[in-house]
């Protein structure tokens, strides 16, 4: 018989934690559930406590990773073994209260939720705290991912996204498709963000149902490396890719809420690269490949917004009175409009060329579209012109021809 939840455990090195972990899964309100525990290649008695465990109890199953290969790669094994009707990850070196299952079940039952969020206290140097919490406002409703990412980016708490505090419905993931991001740190971030933008039905509820216990050598407490700075620009990469695949299905107040986080992001990533000296990475370093390169210098432009003012307060004024600005260009000038733009909270804007034959795919991380793709209302747009001066006003001539009689020149 198919078991209502699968929960599923990655397990490396915790063999001081181990057992607090799976008993409060085994005492668990609700009992109708399976434990799928994956060794990845643990150096200590992890994987003879999870053998013990499973010769005790039918419903824990132990998997072994031949070799060391991390979380993400370890939470997918457990997807692919999974038959529950929902999924639920728990770090091994933290825990559950009893009725965890129970309560975030019953919320997803009754609301036919995709997932379910609660509430987590942390624990860290025997003291403990609320980590996570949802406001009764917050938990009175069923919420579309969007409008919910909307809010939380708005509200104090922000955005939050440990995976261990959701409940989802196994179907929901794998319709989309939705797994973890392998052999990068931060995999929570991107895996978040993805469910976010493709539920329907979200659920919070108001309990703290979840221990996270900080350790001194959790990820998050360790001394970064390239390495993680590495993940965090893949996590900020592939975030920005989910949203311009999508971004004509965003209203406004979400398309906002989306640069909110991603300026957060970035901030964070430009304080990580500062310990390494990169937030003085030369244009013409080759640290990274072109594409990362690119991403690394709108990093820079996102995280600082500090850039000399090249429009003044009228032209600024000027093009927040239109609902669509087309930045005319992809070279140098281009490359000087943008951060202008970003700096002066302007986010609505196209970059775009008469033609993509030989053109770059993105500029700082933007994708570059071919003038004539672009179907918006012409009375409601303005034309930024960002080429060199002996294309200027042939550009500009040719912008008019095609209708847009607001033209600004860079």
């Amino acid at each position: 018989m198919r078991p209502l939840i699968s929960v599923i455990v990655p397990v490396y090195n915790v063999e001081a934690y181990l057992c607090f972990c799976l008993d409060s899964v085994l005492s668990q309100t609700l009992q109708d559930f399976e434990v799928i525990c994956i060794d990845d290649a643990s150096s200590d008695s992890s994987y003879k406590i999870l053998s013990e465990y499973a010769h005790k109890d039918s419903r824990i199953h132990v998997l072994r990773n031949g070799q060391n290969k991390g979380l993400s790669y370890t939470r997918n094994v457990g997807l692919d073994a999974a038959k529950g009707t929902y999924i639920y990850f728990l770090d091994s070196d933290d825990t559950i209260v009893p009725e965890c299952l129970e309560k975030a079940c019953h919320a997803a039952e009754e609301n036919a939720a995709d997932f379910v969020m609660f509430g987590a206290k942390l624990l860290q140097d025997g003291r403990q705290r609320t980590y996570v919490s949802f406001t009764q406002q917050i938990c009175d409703k069923v919420w579309n991912g969007r409008e919910l990412f909307t809010v939380l980016q708005n509200s104090p708490a922000g955005i939050f996204s440990c995976v261990q505090f959701k409940l989802w419905r196994s179907a929901f993931l794998l319709q989309f498709g939705l797994r973890f991001y392998e052999e990068i740190y931060y995999e929570d971030l991107l895996f978040n963000f993805s469910t976010m933008m493709y539920a329907k039905k979200i659920v919070c509820i108001p309990d703290l149902l979840y221990h996270y216990c900080r350790r001194c050598n959790s990820i998050i407490m360790q001394k970064k490396d390239f390495k993680h700075i590495y993940s965090y620009l893949i996590s900020i990469d592939e975030i920005k890719n989910i949203f311009f695949r999508t971004e004509n299905t965003f209203f406004p107040e979400e398309r906002k809420a989306f640069f909110d986080y991603i300026v957060i992001l970035c901030q964070h990533a430009m304080s990580m690269m500062s310990s390494f000296g990169l937030e003085k990475l030369p244009d013409d370093s080759n640290l990274f490949d072109s594409s990362k390169r690119d991403l690394f210098f709108f990093l820079r432009a996102m995280a600082s917004r500090k850039f000399g003012g090249s429009f003044s307060q009228g032209e600024v004024d000027y093009l927040k009175c239109f609902k669509y600005i087309i930045v005319y260009g992809a070279g140098k000038k281009a490359k000087k409009v943008l951060p202008e733009l970003l700096k002066n909270d302007i986010e609505n804007f196209d970059i775009v060329v008469t033609s993509k034959n030989g053109c770059q795919e993105t500029l700082y991380g933007f994708p570059i579209k071919e003038i004539g793709s672009i179907d918006y209302p012409k009375e409601k747009c303005v034309v930024i012109v960002a080429v060199g001066t002996k294309l200027e006003q042939e550009i500009q001539e040719n912008v008019k021809k095609l209708g847009y009689e607001n033209v600004l020149s860079f």
